[in-house]
Parts: structure tokens; sequence; C-alpha cells
């Protein structure tokens, strides 16, 4: 199982664009939290999203790429497999 991060930036974005995004990602089974190995829970920075599946980063972006384009037709978009991430996050 890989652990993927993707970075998310929208262009000219609308209101209500990012939450439209964020509650897309989660129903495509992402999330904007994580914990540490102490199982403390921290929150992403905004439109950073992670998900733990059998994929590769290049299959991930395809499918961001189809929500994100569903809500704004400019944008950029990051992927990277992470097996471990060091961070300094507002706990939640």
């Amino acid at each position: 199982m890989a652990r993927i991060v993707v970075r998310i930036e929208l262009h000219g974005e609308n209101l209500g664009d990012y939450e439209k995004l964020h509650k897309k990602m989660v129903l495509k089974g992402y999330t904007r939290r994580m914990h540490d190995y102490s199982l403390k829970w921290f929150k992403c920075p905004t439109a950073e999203y992670l998900i733990t599946r059998n994929s590769t980063p290049a299959s991930v972006r395809e499918e961001v790429k189809t929500v994100v384009g569903s809500i704004n037709a400019s944008y950029n978009v990051m992927v990277s497999d992470a097996s471990y991430i060091s961070s300094f996050l507002s706990e939640l």
C-alpha cells in the first residue's frame, strides 16, 4: 500500500470552489488529516490530501484531475508517494 500525498492549487477560483473540492475529495476517500507515530492527529495544509491505496502517483493524479476539472478549468496538481512524512502542522 502506498501513502499518497496530493497538493491542489485552483487558479481564478470562484467562491466556494475549495469547499466543493474538499467534499468531492472526501467522497473519493481522500483525507485532510494525518496522525504521527504517537497517534496525535493533525490538519493538513489547505488543499492537501492524503490517501493510502495500491495505486501509483500517476493513476492518482489522473483521478484527481477528473475531480478538480469538474470544479475549475485552471489548476495545478502534484502527487507524491510518501513513505515518511516530516511535518509541522496544526493539531486537531
